[in-house]
């Protein structure tokens, strides 16, 4: 049987909005979970510097964040996704070289951002295989951020309303391109020297 992925409708509109507000560039970031439902995402910056355009790039540093990431939340890595303004949502030869199991590809139709439309696929042996994507209409678990709603007692109102915060101002200012991250101290328990163009 096929994987399916689950995404939220809240996590589905934040990623096809970071396509369309950074339209025609590139954009992306990574994507975690559980039994493969989409609970979390990390945008980052596009870290080619010549053609923002054609191809979106990231660095060990960025997959070592998002490993980190996700595991502070006890959620597993699923992998990059980005855009790809001017082509079909489908993994590249590129994409596919970088040795993620899962892809997640933005495509936008017509060049139109405000259809911009989230595909996942996975790669076995550099063959391309599309996968479900439903987008569920409620949140599996939600918390309201402006009223701490007690749904996730493990979550205390500052936390939430401070990584929702972060993750505004992180998908601002990658819109704004003003790359800014927050230091952490090294990760010592991933260690990767991985770097892909895709």
């Amino acid at each position: 049987m096929s994987t399916v992925f689950q995404i939220t409708k809240r996590h589905y509109d934040i990623i096809t909005k970071q396509a369309a507000d950074n339209f025609p560039t590139e954009s992306g970031g990574f994507l975690g979970g559980k039994d493969f439902v989409i609970k979390a995402i990390l945008p980052i910056f596009n870290q080619h510097l010549a053609n923002k355009t054609d191809t979106f790039a990231f660095t060990a540093e960025d997959v070592d964040r998002a490993h980190q990431f996700f595991a502070k939340h006890n959620l597993d890595y699923y992998g990059l996704y980005h855009t790809h303004p001017s082509g079909i949502p489908e993994p590249s030869q590129t994409d596919i070289a970088t040795g993620h199991k899962y892809h997640f590809i933005i495509g936008i139709p017509g060049k139109d951002p405000a259809k911009a439309v989230l595909r996942a696929f996975e790669v076995q042996r550099k063959t391309v295989i599309p996968l479900a994507m439903n987008i569920l209409l409620q949140d599996v678990k939600s918390v309201d951020l402006q009223t701490a709603s007690p749904t996730s007692p493990s979550l205390p109102q500052n936390t939430l309303m401070s990584e929702a915060q972060a993750l505004g101002e992180l998908l601002e200012n990658i819109k704004n391109e003003k790359p800014h991250y927050k230091k952490d101290a090294p990760i010592n328990t991933y260690k990767s020297d991985f770097s892909a163009l895709a």
